[in-house]
């Protein structure tokens, strides 16, 4: 009678699943995998999974938090320059980003652009062009 208990018992976990079963990432963000940000910032990464299930978020392969849903946001923030690796894994799948973290001098003299986005600053990496139409909205910091 024992092991048909024990045999009916691993029917039913076999059957039914774990509760992370089949879990899989189904959208992430953010969608660049290598971000760059200034010292001091607040960044959030989400993840949407098929299904309900268990998940943890990971900096340096250290669970920072965790929990059961079919949606997450984790919001990191930088307190020290250097790459971060930020994972969200479930039992089924993971996703990953080296989130680098610099110092605002750094920033500014490797060529970023800020922009006002009505609460705060967002540095843009990206190239001054000579463009009014492009430039509207931007404020070019130099450092001599």
């Amino acid at each position: 009678m024992k092991s048909k208990l024990i045999l009916f018992l691993t029917f039913l976990v076999l059957a039914t699943g774990c509760a992370s079963a089949g879990v899989n990432i189904s959208s992430y963000v953010p969608l660049d995998t290598t971000p760059t940000v200034i010292n001091g910032s607040n960044v959030s990464f989400s993840a949407n999974f098929s299904e309900s299930g268990f998940y943890e978020w990971l900096v340096n392969d250290s669970v920072a938090t965790n929990g059961t849903a079919n949606y997450t946001v984790y919001n990191y923030s930088t307190s020290a320059d250097g790459d971060f690796n930020i994972t969200i894994r479930t039992n089924d799948t993971q996703q990953g980003w080296i989130l680098t973290v610099e110092e605002l001098d750094d920033a500014i003299h490797a060529g970023y652009w800020q922009k006002w986005t009505g609460t705060g600053w967002t540095f843009l990496n990206s190239t001054p062009t000579d463009n009014s139409a492009s430039l509207a909205g931007q404020l070019e910091v130099t450092v001599s």
